[in-house]
């Protein structure tokens, strides 16, 4: 008995096929998916409130207002075979706007281990695990000149 050629490179193409709709599934059980990746932002300004617009290139989160203390939390399930996650946000509070690459999966995937806690502090974001924090820069003016945060719409416009 002879498989054909035609059959073989059938057969290749389904299992192809069957591969990248799993990957694009969102259930729980997939075995092409990472765990969930929940990130946690709380707000660390005390005179003010916190406004935060956090979205990556497919989702947005929209507007949130934070009060010291408050947490603004989402979660997303990282793909394997794709290419990397990056999250950002953009922060408002009084006449300051600041942007931070929130989620980066080459940093964080390690040191996260699925949970993302960050302090919002008027001179840094800090990354908080483990009873340790570690802070950040601020992303540089010059990689965000031309952006906005409307605050009124809660949009952040490029």
């Amino acid at each position: 008995m002879v498989i054909s050629f035609s059959k073989i490179v059938f057969s290749i193409s389904m299992l192809l096929t069957i591969f990248v709709a799993l990957q694009f599934q969102d259930g729980e059980s997939n075995p092409f998916r990472k765990k969930r990746v929940f990130v946690y932002i709380t707000s660390n300004l005390t005179d003010t409130e916190l406004g935060l617009h956090c979205k990556d290139k497919d989702t947005d989160f929209g507007y949130h207002t934070l009060k010291f203390g408050e947490t603004y939390s989402f979660f997303f399930r990282p793909r394997i075979f794709l290419e990397a996650e990056l999250y950002f946000c953009g922060f408002h509070w009084m006449k300051e706007i600041q942007y931070f690459d929130i989620y980066v999966e080459v940093r964080d995937d390690k040191t996260c281990k699925g949970d993302c806690h960050w302090t919002i502090n008027k001179l840094a974001p800090c990354n908080v695990r483990d009873g340790d924090t570690e802070c950040f820069n601020w992303n540089p003016k010059n990689a965000t000149e031309g952006m906005q945060f409307g605050e009124e719409n809660g949009t952040l416009k490029v």
